[in-house]
């Protein structure tokens, strides 16, 4: 597996910001969503208002079906898609159709990512890496496990810890921190990394859980 730092998924992002599909690409780093999940993903699904994205259907196979929290920042990028869109005129209820309105092919996708990764200057990396990045940059920053589960559809935590365990030491080191920050005379002078300068990043992540509508 290889994943982007925070820089290069920025850098990613920067350099594709005047892409056709750039909402793609920013809801594959901000929501863990499949190629499948986001290629089959309709109009219907996405919740403005809210700031929600149902997940209920994949391009191929069988999905988890779910309720993604999003940004204002990721609403607000949604809706500017959506204008474009409708400008194009080809009718199409999907949210990443081609420009004459039939469905992506995942090739075509994979494709263009490679293109769009190796003009921004980051690693050769597959489009589901950015899956894999996303949920690795949340873990780094002290989001809570089940969370980043939900958000992957993953049946367990366990699945999730079990492939994402290249992060692992990274959370048993701020989780020792965490605690000396706790149990410490002087909690506010410990840092994470482990000399007298300020609180940890774990102080500082945190993460809401709104309740998901039922799925019958």
């Amino acid at each position: 597996m290889r994943t982007l730092t925070g820089e290069e998924a920025r850098r990613f992002l920067a350099s594709t910001k005047a892409h056709r599909l750039y909402t793609l690409y920013y809801l594959a780093l901000h929501t863990d969503m499949r190629e499948g999940e986001l290629i089959a993903l309709r109009w219907a699904d996405v919740d403005l208002e809210r700031g929600t994205i149902h997940i209920v259907r994949h391009l191929k196979t069988k999905t988890e079906r779910r309720a993604i929290d999003v940004s204002d920042q990721a609403i607000s990028v949604l809706r500017d898609h959506r204008r474009a869109m409708q400008r194009e005129e080809h009718g199409s209820n999907r949210v990443f159709p081609t420009t004459v309105g039939t469905t992506l092919k995942p090739r075509n996708l994979q494709r263009d990512s490679k293109t769009l990764l190796l003009a921004s200057g980051c690693p050769n990396i597959r489009f589901h890496d950015l899956r894999h990045t996303a949920a690795t940059l949340m873990l780094q920053e002290g989001v809570y496990p089940k969370v980043v589960s939900e958000r992957l559809g993953h049946a367990t935590t366990a699945i999730t810890m079990d492939l994402y365990q290249h992060v692992t030491p990274t959370l048993q080191r701020e989780a020792a921190v965490a605690l000396d920050r706790v149990l410490s005379p002087h909690p506010s002078n410990f840092s994470p990394d482990g000399d007298r300068r300020g609180g940890s990043r774990l102080s500082s992540a945190r993460t809401t859980q709104k309740k998901r509508p039922a799925y019958r």
